[in-house]
C-alpha cells in the first residue's frame, strides 16, 4: 500500500470591507480555489491537484480554512490562492484576499500554529485598548 503524503494550508480569508460573511462554505472555497488553479496553471495544474485538493475545515466567523493537497503540488495551490481577488456567491461577488498563514504536514501542526497565532493577535489587540481592565 502506497502512502499518499499531503500538505495542509492554513488560510485566512479577509474581505475588503472587513466584515464577516457567514455564507462561506467548504464547497464554495473548493470551487474558488479550483478555478484559481485553472486560471493560474491551466489544465496541467488542475490535473496535478485535482485528486488531492480538499477543504478540510472552514470557519466563516473567523475566516479560517484548512486546505489539503498533495505534497508535491502544494506550491501550485499556494500560488493560486494568492491570486484570488473575489469570492462569487450565488447572488453576488465580494472582493477578498486569501492569505496563507501556515503550511504543515498534519492538521494538528496547523491547529497548534492557529492557537499560537490567535494568542499573539489577541495580545496585540489588548495592547491597543484604551480603557483599563
Amino acid at each position: 500500500m502506497v502512502r499518499y503524503k499531503k500538505r495542509y494550508l492554513l488560510v485566512e480569508i479577509s474581505f475588503a470591507d472587513g466584515k464577516v460573511d457567514e455564507r462561506i462554505l467548504s464547497r464554495l472555497i473548493y470551487k474558488t480555489v479550483k478555478n484559481a488553479v485553472i486560471s493560474a496553471h491551466g489544465d496541467y495544474g488542475m490535473a496535478c491537484v485535482d485528486r488531492s485538493l480538499k477543504v478540510k475545515y472552514t470557519n466563516p466567523i473567523t475566516g479560517v480554512a484548512f486546505i489539503a493537497c498533495g505534497r508535491d503540488y502544494y506550491r501550485m495551490v499556494w500560488s493560486a490562492l494568492t491570486l484570488i481577488k473575489t469570492i462569487t456567491f450565488e447572488d453576488s461577488a465580494r472582493p477578498c484576499m486569501f492569505r496563507v498563514l501556515h503550511v504543515g504536514g498534519t492538521l494538528l501542526s496547523c491547529q497548534k500554529f492557529l492557537i499560537h497565532h490567535n494568542k499573539e493577535e489577541l495580545l496585540k489587540l489588548l495592547q491597543q485598548c484604551k480603557t483599563p481592565g
